[in-house]
């Protein structure tokens, strides 16, 4: 099974949560369970949800890409010290819109630019993911889509998920997009822009994973390359392997 939905977990206020274990590599390995999930922000989460979240999930880390505005407009947000939890704010900014651009390109053009505004955070994320062994970890940004998408994509591509499986796990997001956007239309910080952006926007089609993978790989020549120019070394991607994979033969199983 892979990219366990949020379905699956009894949130009240948290939409787009999914573990990213079982996700197929190759033939004889897989991603670990309940070590990285992905997420939207927490900023509606009830104490129901965050027992759940941090006593049953046991998550123990959280990596924030929200920028700091986002964080600082919520007075509850999950950005102070709990005992147990290590918090990593890698503030992404939401990045420019083109909408002069054809319609299916405006994300994966956005994702793009991401690599180039803001490599610093992504990096330091990666470093983050691959500091200490087997941390339960959970990356979210506002809508978990976006920010996330792009981080959670290039982990995945590294350790050596393919990109169609990359693809097929942010197209998941498409089943709590209804929800998130009536909770941005609540929201006094997020609404005033919702009525300028085209749907396109709140999409998270496979297709749009893929191109950006494409483009990515037309001016970086892979995920590894763009991650070794920016600081990433070999054995950074190493230990990102050994954090986030297990191999099924050497516990039995195989294809």
């Amino acid at each position: 099974m892979s990219g366990i939905l949020s379905e699956l977990y009894p949130f009240l206020g948290i939409y787009n949560f999914r573990d990213l274990g079982g996700i197929p590599i190759g033939t004889n390995s897989t991603t670990r369970l309940s070590k990285l999930y992905r997420s939207d922000s927490f900023d509606d989460a009830t104490e129901e949800d965050i027992e759940l979240l941090f006593n049953v999930i046991g998550v123990r880390r959280i990596i924030d890409l929200r920028a700091s505005d986002e964080v600082a407009s919520i007075a509850h947000s999950i950005s102070v010290p709990i005992a147990g939890i290590e918090y990593c704010h890698r503030p992404m900014d939401g990045g420019q819109i083109q909408v002069t651009e054809r319609i299916e390109d405006i994300l994966p053009s956005r994702y793009m630019s991401y690599l180039e505004v803001c490599t610093e955070s992504l990096v330091a994320a990666i470093q983050d993911l691959a500091s200490t062994p087997h941390i339960p970890t959970v990356i979210h940004c506002r809508v978990g889509k976006d920010r996330t998408g792009v981080l959670v994509a290039l982990v995945l591509s590294l350790i050596g998920v393919g990109a169609d499986l990359v693809s097929a796990d942010y197209a998941k997001t498409a089943l709590a997009m209804p929800k998130i956007r009536i909770q941005l239309a609540g929201s006094s910080f997020y609404a005033k822009n919702l009525g300028n952006l085209p749907d396109e926007i709140f999409s998270a089609r496979a297709e749009t994973m893929l191109r950006f993978l494409a483009l990515l790989d037309e001016k970086y020549g892979s995920p590894l390359e763009w991650a070794l120019a920016n600081g990433i070394h070999g054995d950074t991607i190493s230990k990102l392997i050994a954090n986030f994979t297990e191999d099924l033969i050497s516990k039995g199983i195989s294809n």
